[in-house]
C-alpha cells in the first residue's frame, strides 16, 4: 500500500521537508515502511507540490505515521509555530486531512487504507468481526486504539 503526503491548508513546503526529515527517523515507521519524496518542481529543495511517499505492507505503519504527525505537531508547538494539517491521499484517491493526530484521525486513516486496498490484500488490519476481509468502519473511539507515539 501506498500513500503520498502534502501540505495542506496553508502549510509551506519548509513544513513538508522538516515533517519528512521526522518521518524518517521515527523509528516505528522507518522499520516497516519505506519512505520517500516525489519532486515536482526543480532539483533542490522540496517546492509547491512535492509530495512525501510512504509506502508498506504493514498496516500498522499508518497509525505509526499518525503517531509521528502528533508528535511533530507537538514538538513544533512548543518549539515556535504551530505545525500545519497534512493531507494524506490513499491509493483510492480518498484524502484524509490530519489536523491534531487524534486516534479518530488514525482511525480514519486506516479505514481509508483499509479500503482501498484491493480484494485479497493483507492490509495488516484485522477484519470486522462477522464481516468482510478488510474494515468498513472505523475502531470505535472508545476501544482503546491510541496511535503509536
Amino acid at each position: 500500500m501506498q500513500v503520498w503526503i502534502e501540505a495542506a491548508e496553508g502549510g509551506a513546503s519548509a513544513d513538508l521537508e522538516e515533517f519528512y526529515g521526522w518521518l524518517i527517523q521515527t523509528r516505528e515507521v522507518s522499520r516497516v515502511a519505506q519512505v520517500g519524496r516525489e519532486r515536482r518542481g526543480p532539483a533542490g529543495a522540496m517546492s509547491v507540490g512535492d509530495v512525501i511517499t510512504m509506502s508498506t505492507e504493514v498496516g500498522g505503519a499508518f497509525a505509526a505515521l499518525v503517531g509521528a504527525f502528533a508528535a511533530w505537531r507537538q514538538a513544533r508547538a512548543t518549539a515556535r509555530t504551530p505545525a500545519p494539517p497534512l493531507s494524506i491521499t490513499v491509493q483510492s484517491g480518498a484524502t484524509i486531512i490530519l489536523h491534531t493526530g487524534s486516534p479518530q484521525e488514525a482511525a480514519a486513516l486506516l479505514v481509508a487504507v483499509a479500503t482501498s486496498a484491493p480484494a485479497g490484500t493483507d492490509t495488516g488490519i484485522p477484519p470486522a468481526a462477522g464481516g468482510p476481509q478488510r474494515a468498513a468502519t472505523a475502531p470505535d473511539p472508545d476501544s482503546g486504539f491510541r496511535p503509536v507515539a
